[in-house]
């Protein structure tokens, strides 16, 4: 009986390199077959382009940084299967980049020509409806040409009233010769005292700091905006319910009878863009910060009615007393 080669001596493993690196370059030639097959199918897929492009970086980072040492390059085919790879794969990107940018081509065509087919057929539509408002214009002529003769008359008529009309309003015109225009009414503006306030800019908000009596002195003015004479004036200030004025302000009264929260003061008139002198009310508040004035005016070439309302914001600035230590 013929003797039987030993494979290696007893007791010795089998090495697996070989075996590992059969089965490592088969399944990834798979993978390369698998990846060709799904580029030449997909090949004109501008998602896979582009999905190619933004990776094939990452594959090539991968392989740079696994670069072999210098004893592994003394091996021939691990030097130039490494080379060679770095190869392949820089000149796939390059293929794949220029696809890429012929894809983006054909893409800029195509919708350049999807843009100019939509535009020469909204321009026919237009056409064909321009063409379809003249049809009906000479439509429409020919029926007023066709009742032409039946208006003439009708406008006879509505000349003769026309003419009665006209003249009723002649007669009345000719009634009002020398009789003056209606004044235009006066109109007046509150502000808080400050000198950039116009009348059509009021100051309505102010931060103010408390006196050493725990009082707020709240300044205003009022101007009077319009191009008419604002004569015989009222003017009224009201603070808010958990206010109180302090002193009685200068000038002004309480109605008898009427609600402690209101002061009333007259002024006998005011010109055409005149700021009256600043006023000062001092006023006491244990509403929650802030707390709100109310204005209100008439007089007798303001239209006959009272003002609307105008309403002043003061912020309670901190206290002036220093702390007791």
């Amino acid at each position: 009986m013929e003797n039987i080669p030993v494979m290696g001596k007893k007791g010795e493993r089998m090495s697996l390199r070989v075996p590992l690196v059969v089965a490592g370059s088969s399944v990834g030639a798979c993978l390369l077959l698998f990846l060709f097959r799904g580029i030449y199918v997909y090949w004109d897929s501008p998602p896979l382009i582009n999905f190619l492009s933004s990776w094939i970086p990452f594959v090539l980072s991968i392989l740079l940084a696994f670069v072999p040492s210098g004893k592994e390059m003394k091996h021939r085919w691990v030097k130039y299967t490494w080379r060679s790879a770095v190869v392949l794969i820089g000149f796939t990107w390059s293929l794949i980049l220029w696809h890429q940018q012929i894809l983006a081509n054909v893409s800029n065509i195509a919708a350049n020509k999807v843009l100019l087919t939509d535009a020469i057929t909204q321009s026919n539509i237009h056409s064909d409806q321009q063409f379809g408002k003249v049809q009906e214009n000479v439509g429409t002529v020919q029926k007023q040409v066709t009742g032409l003769g039946q208006s003439i008359d009708t406008t006879t008529k509505t000349i003769s009233s026309d003419l009665e009309k006209t003249q009723a309003e002649l007669d009345a015109s000719i009634g009002k010769v020398g009789k003056p225009d209606p004044p235009i009414p006066a109109k007046l503006t509150f502000t808080l005292w400050d000198l950039t306030a116009t009348v059509d800019n009021p100051v309505l908000s102010k931060t103010v700091d408390p006196d050493k009596d725990g009082a707020f002195p709240v300044e205003f003015a009022l101007i009077n905006g319009s191009e008419s004479t604002a004569d015989t004036i009222d003017i009224w200030v009201e603070v808010c319910d958990l206010c109180s004025f302090v002193k009685e302000p200068v000038g002004f009264e309480h109605p008898a009878g009427g609600d402690d929260h209101i002061r009333h003061r007259m002024i006998g008139s005011l010109n055409p863009g005149v700021t009256f002198e600043k006023i000062t009310i001092l006023v006491k508040s244990s509403a929650p910060n802030p707390f709100q004035i109310a204005f209100r005016y008439s007089c007798k070439t303001c239209g006959g009615k009272m003002s609307p309302t105008q309403f002043a914001v003061i912020t309670q600035g901190p206290s002036l007393i220093p702390k007791q230590p």
